[in-house]
Order: C-alpha cells, then structure tokens, then sequence
C-alpha cells in the first residue's frame, strides 16, 4: 500500500477514536479495545495481529450489548480500518456503513462521532480509488464538524485538507 494509505488511515482514525472516546467515555461506553495492545499492533502495521483482538471485543460487545447498539462503534470503525489496511474491502465497507446505520438509528447524525465516521469512511472510499462516493462524505463530514466543533478547530481543518487532497487525486486543483 502506498504511504499516503497510512497517513490518511492514521489521521482519520485517530481523529475518530479520540471522539470517540471523549462520546462514549461520557457516557461510561468505554470499549476494551479502545487502549492496549490493538494500537500498538495498528501503529507498527500489525493488521493481522490486532484482528483477532479487535474481532473478539467486537463479539463481546456484541454478546452483550446486541449487534446495533452504540458501544459497538468504536470497534466497527477500528476493524474496519484493519479490514481496509489488509485489502479486505468489501468486509471494511460493510462494517463502516454498520457503525454508520447504528449512528443513524441513534439520531447521532449531527454529532462530531457520527463526522469522524464519515472522515472515516471518506478515506476508505478515496484510497480504493472511489473518489465520487468520497467527496460527499467529506463534505457532509465537514458540515456537521462546522456546526458542533466550529470552523477554528483542528479537526476541521483536518477534514478541510482531506478533502483538498481528494480533489487534488481527482485532479479538480
């Protein structure tokens, strides 16, 4: 995969964990997966050994929460993104737009979690080359971002150059 790849993974998923941390910590819906030994394995590209530990939170989370409830987000963006790293797409595609139909059914649509998602998945769509199912993500992303964090924060400035750089692949300078 090319560095680009990892970057944009890194940014976004970052970014997404760190909301969601702050969300769901808020509510006492911490996930097992979100600290340990899955980051460390992530961050050295260790895809097929943070799996297994991401998979089997995700089957306790589900066991005991049901399959759509919230505490499961986290973790379904998290394999998501292992899913993409490995070239699993079509299982990362799914599970991204699980964790978004869970958001959804929540009426999270305009809470900055439910951006990180969509940053997420934007990424996804723009590193395998889908850039038109990419750009209305991002700006969607960008929106809701505008409106809960404002226009000075950092993420939305991150939101702002991922989607620069969108338009720079897609050759719309």
């Amino acid at each position: 995969l090319p560095p680009s790849f990892f970057h944009s993974f890194f940014v976004v998923f970052i970014r997404f964990s760190k909301f969601a941390l702050i969300y769901f910590h808020s509510r006492g819906l911490l996930t097992p997966c979100e600290f340990g030994k899955p980051w460390g394995y992530m961050a050295a590209g260790r895809w097929l050994e943070a799996r297994p530990i991401v998979e089997e939170t995700l089957s306790i989370e589900e066991a005991l929460h049901g399959h759509l409830h919230l505490k499961c987000v986290p973790t379904l963006a998290m394999l998501a993104s292992i899913c993409s790293a490995i070239s699993e797409y079509v299982k990362a595609e799914s599970l991204y737009l699980k964790a978004k139909m869970i958001m959804v059914n929540a009426s999270m649509e305009q809470h900055q979690t439910y951006a990180a998602l969509l940053s997420g998945l934007a990424g996804f769509h723009q590193n395998i080359g889908a850039y038109e199912k990419a750009e209305p993500l991002y700006l969607e992303s960008k929106k809701i971002q505008a409106k809960a964090l404002g226009e000075q924060h950092p993420d939305y400035a991150g939101t702002l150059n991922d989607l620069a750089v969108l338009y720079q692949k897609m050759g719309a300078y």
